[in-house]
């Protein structure tokens, strides 16, 4: 009896793993850590999320997605000995400092670092691996923006709190910091991304372009103009469902960021483009940006490509978005007068969604003579820069600390 009853666990085991699991691509880095780790968060923060999102709407859906991403940093081990961490206020904004000590501080730069999440999720604590391996090799103090999520606050709220931040750091802490301050590199990721871009060209704009020395932009968020651009169509045509950055995803951060209604059918009609007007569409600013043909050949090459696409629109919403999608300071790739603006760094991975729109933005900084590298990560995937152990985040960090020593 006890036999029967262990196969008949062993069956459903099988069973249900066959259910759960989808084939992640096969040149994924770290396929098989991210097999198991894509599982997990997919049964909880996609699975259970939608259930809790018919359920109990959206904003409470986005605090359980807090919760869950931060379960694996409950228990973080102390500090390396030659760090010291320190929460303060800057500006009247929440920041965690990281300050080496003289073994390992040999650079009077710094670097500010915005993190990602979708503007909803995440903290600086959850990067403190990335920022102990950023002072070791680069050897700069670190000041990390804990800047107030969505949706408790909207739009353009975050950008304005990092802003004071990256001025105040600039006109009044650099004696109480130990830094020069002529040496500060911005630097984010996915969301994070999104502000540095929108921060340098707004520093540009009031004429204080001297504030930063550079700027890196790691897997950015950079328009919400485009859910049918070959790195989409990637997505779903293969690895759809992946629990990492999705359509569906994108879709509610942005709903939450800017304080439009972030109903199940606007999440829906965003990733189907129907949030955009025929007047956006048909205009020759966004027809000149968002062209599929300015993208590498090489992104074509695992898809089959639809060109035509002609989405039904949702008047309503399309009538609240349209001052967010034709506003540099959400949609970045719309800025203009960029020559001057720092030199930068675009990081963009083969396995993301905002792979696209990385490299459109790569070329809308060069068309203005700003010096820009570009890195692409081809095995990557969003969020790769967090995955401990990882060679794909060891390439990202060596290379990121080369830009930063060649610049500060």
């Amino acid at each position: 009896m006890s036999l029967i009853v262990f196969l008949i666990l062993v069956a459903f085991v099988i069973a249900l793993i066959s259910v759960l699991y989808i084939p992640l691509p096969q040149n994924l880095a770290d396929r098989r850590k991210l097999q198991v780790l894509e599982m997990l968060l997919r049964i909880s923060n996609e699975y259970f999320g939608d259930l809790v999102e018919i359920l109990f709407g959206t904003r409470v859906r986005n605090k359980l997605t807090r919760f869950l991403v931060g379960l694996p940093y409950m228990f973080q081990p102390k500090p390396p000995k030659w760090c010291t961490i320190k929460s303060e206020k800057i500006a009247g904004v929440k920041c965690r400092i990281y300050l080496p000590d003289k073994t390992r501080k040999t650079s009077d730069g710094l670097l500010v670092f915005v993190h990602g999440g979708g503007w909803c999720i995440m903290r600086p604590r959850f990067y403190d691996s990335v920022m102990y391996s950023l002072i070791a090799r680069t050897g700069c103090t670190v000041v990390s923006i804990d800047y107030t999520l969505s949706p408790e606050v909207q739009y353009p709220y975050q950008i304005l709190e990092c802003q004071r931040v990256i001025e105040t750091l600039y006109e009044e802490k650099h004696s109480e910091y130990g830094f020069n301050k002529e040496k500060i590199a911005l630097l984010g990721d996915s969301a994070g991304g999104n502000l540095v871009a929108v921060l340098c060209q707004r520093l540009l704009k009031e004429g204080k372009q001297n504030y930063l020395k550079c700027q890196i932009l790691i897997y950015p968020v950079i328009h919400a103009l485009d859910f049918h651009s070959p790195s989409f169509q990637y997505y779903h045509q293969g690895y759809k469902g992946m629990a990492m950055l999705n359509p569906t995803q994108l879709a509610r951060f942005y709903l939450l960021y800017l304080g439009i209604e972030p109903t199940l059918k606007n999440m829906r009609d965003i990733t189907e483009n129907a949030h955009l007007s025929p007047k956006l569409l048909e205009s020759t600013k966004y027809k000149s940006l968002i062209d599929h043909s300015l993208l590498p050949e090489s992104f074509f090459s695992n898809i089959e490509y639809e060109k035509t696409y002609k989405p039904s629109c949702n008047n309503e919403l399309a009538e609240k978005f349209y001052k967010f999608a034709t506003d540099s300071n959400f949609c970045a790739i719309l800025g203009d007068n960029l020559k001057g603006l720092p030199p930068a760094m675009v990081l963009t991975c083969g396995i993301d969604i905002l792979r696209d729109e990385g490299f459109l933005y790569t070329r809308r900084l060069q068309s203005f003579d700003v010096p820009t590298k570009w890195f692409h990560y081809e095995n990557a995937t969003h969020g790769h820069l967090n995955l401990p152990g990882s060679k794909q985040r060891k390439q990202m960090l060596d290379d990121i600390t080369a830009f930063v020593k060649c610049h500060l």
